[in-house]
């Protein structure tokens, strides 16, 4: 009989995992409220008529099923496309600027930092042109990350305008332009070109993406060589900074002064903001996945992690609708898993000082009840948090070394005796690591009155 586990690409979470998150999500939604951004929540459930408007949901393979009223569901791959239906539903008046935290799911294949359930950290601004929204998405990104502790993270800028205008240049009636988008950003970081001409050449006779012994004919062979060409004059482009190489891109291609002017709108806008563009790149190989998006689009990576994008997002003028009239808007998310596996793989997740279950343990025997109920509700009154052992069977060996694996530093011990003195024991864990049960048992006791117990507890958690 095989044990049980979880779904793939799902994670179980813990107490320490789960403060880590808050505090990650605490920084992040500060700076939407600084921002002036509401609050929204949307199901997970939606009707599956959301994803199929204006090509809602991409590639992305969507979790679908029928339900017992023969309706079919998707469970929402992104925030974006629920709120694009809140707009219509609920005739949202605009502009309207909204944050939102909330699980997502895709049929990804299950990868360091990706995940089938996932949380995303999303921000977006319904009504408003191109510009002011736009370099605000890419100011909180970049917030957004310098406050968690990755300021080295590269935001990259480009224009889906841009990318239409290339596959334009190229004149390639064996792909069409969604395909020569997606082919693009297939592309991996490191420019390994190969995977896109495999990908391009899938459907064109290949049996099998990456299928080496099918044989092509000579127009597929060399359409799919004229956009992995292309790719490779663009691939140098991000690797420059930002201003340069903008006007070497804008020389390149002269063809493309309108599109690349939208671009450099943002920019400029940004840098009205104040946002840092050390770490801005121009990089026109950018595509993004969604098929949804309409204008500039944004990517974060970090340099020192190489398993994906952490945060990304776009333009989408087409997309959101109020009494078939489209609307215009930007927006973009933090991926939790990815952002919170970067932390730890970098070793700059913080060791959160209330990282344990208590602040206090009430130790607990057998013949000692009621007493440690009684003081517990009392410590309860001005301590933050106070856990009672909750099987008086157990050793004091057990208890403490409950304690010492679960972050606790302070045992209370209050026996009919100490209840008669009017008295209670604190044993303070060892100083060093409160995890070493070793070091625990080298732990120190001061007796102190019931009176003084909660002055004394509270001075030592302050310190």
């Amino acid at each position: 009989m095989s044990s049980l586990t979880n779904y793939p690409g799902t994670q179980d979470r813990f107490t320490s995992d789960i403060l880590q998150r808050k505090w990650i999500l605490d920084k992040f939604q500060a700076i939407y409220k600084s921002l002036g951004y509401n609050l929204v929540e949307t199901p997970n459930l939606e009707p599956i008529e959301i994803l199929a408007k204006e090509n809602g949901v991409g590639d992305q393979p969507v979790f679908t099923f029928i339900d017992k009223h023969r309706t079919e569901v998707a469970m929402k791959p992104d925030q974006t496309v629920s709120l694009r239906r809140v707009i219509e539903q609920h005739d949202i008046r605009l502009p309207f600027m909204r944050h939102q935290v909330g699980f997502a799911f895709r049929q990804d294949k299950p990868e360091r930092g990706r995940c089938r359930e996932f949380t995303q950290c999303d921000a977006d601004v319904i009504g408003a042109p191109l510009g002011v929204a736009d370099a605000e998405t890419i100011l909180w990104l970049q917030k957004g990350f310098i406050e968690i502790g990755l300021p080295e993270t590269i935001l990259s800028v480009n224009a889906r305008g841009i990318l239409t205008g290339l596959y334009k240049s190229l004149n390639n009636e064996y792909f069409d332009e969604l395909t020569f988008v997606r082919a693009i950003d297939k592309c991996p970081v490191d420019g390994d070109t190969s995977v896109v001409d495999r990908y391009l050449k899938t459907g064109q006779g290949a049996k099998e993406e990456g299928d080496e012994k099918k044989t092509f004919s000579p127009e597929v062979t060399a359409a799919s060589g004229a956009v992995v060409n292309l790719l490779k004059q663009l691939l140098p482009f991000k690797e420059m900074p930002v201003w340069d190489s903008l006007a070497k891109f804008a020389a390149a291609f002269p063809d493309l002064e309108t599109e690349i002017a939208e671009v450099k709108l943002v920019l400029d806008y940004c840098e009205a903001l104040g946002v840092s563009m050390e770490n801005i790149r121009f990089d026109p190989c950018l595509a993004r996945g969604m098929d949804y998006y309409t204008g500039p689009v944004f990517e974060a990576r970090h340099p020192l992690w190489t398993f994906g994008s952490l945060a990304g997002g776009g333009r989408y003028d087409r997309m959101v609708k109020i009494r078939d009239e489209a609307q215009p808007a930007v927006g973009a998310s933090f991926g939790l898993e990815r952002i919170e596996q970067t932390l730890r793989d970098l070793d700059r997740m913080p060791d959160l000082a209330g990282a344990g279950l208590a602040d206090v343990l009430i130790a607990t025997r057998p013949d000692w009840m009621p007493g440690p109920l009684k003081l517990a509700t009392e410590l309860r009154k001005t301590i933050g948090r106070v856990l009672v052992f909750p099987d008086p069977t157990a050793s004091f060996k057990m208890q403490t070394k409950f304690a010492s694996e679960n972050g606790i530093k302070y045992i209370v011990f209050y026996g009919p005796d100490e209840a008669e003195a009017g008295e209670a024991t604190i044993r303070t864990l060892t100083d060093g690591d409160i995890t070493d049960v070793q070091a625990a048992r080298q732990s120190k006791n001061q007796k102190v009155t019931v009176a003084e117990l909660s002055d004394t507890l509270l001075a030592l958690l302050a310190e």
